[in-house]
């Protein structure tokens, strides 16, 4: 029994950092969601294999962060005053960004997919 035992408390962790470490678990890209302007806005949205959150008063410029994997990354802007934007990077590189409406409105969002890079992906 001991030796079952000791045998997976070592085989998990090494069976697990060999995949990571061969990309067997997927593609992941760092996405960062902004919106930029003057005073504040509501701020609601989600990364691909989350919840989207729902729209919280926020002081800009707000920004967020994650490391991702493939799916849909959005972003929505509401109640925000003229100039303010909404923009979401993909590994450093913008691949939406919306400047609000006269509704002070504005949503951005990044479909990213395995295999493709972020530029040649549904975004908007």
């Amino acid at each position: 029994m001991l030796v079952r035992t000791s045998f997976a408390l070592i085989a998990v962790p090494v069976l697990a950092a060999g995949l990571s470490a061969c990309s067997l678990l997927g593609q992941t890209w760092e996405v960062e969601m902004e919106v930029d302007g003057p005073g504040s806005a509501k701020v609601a949205g989600g990364f691909s294999g989350q919840e989207d959150s729902e729209a919280e008063s926020r002081t800009l410029p707000w920004r967020e962060a994650a490391n991702v994997g493939f799916g849909f990354n959005d972003l929505s802007v509401s109640e925000a005053e003229e100039g303010t934007t909404c923009r979401i990077t993909v590994d450093g590189e913008v691949i939406s960004e919306e400047t609000v409406d006269e509704g002070g409105n504005a949503e951005c969002f990044v479909n990213l997919q395995e295999g493709k890079a972020p530029k040649d992906s549904w975004g908007g």
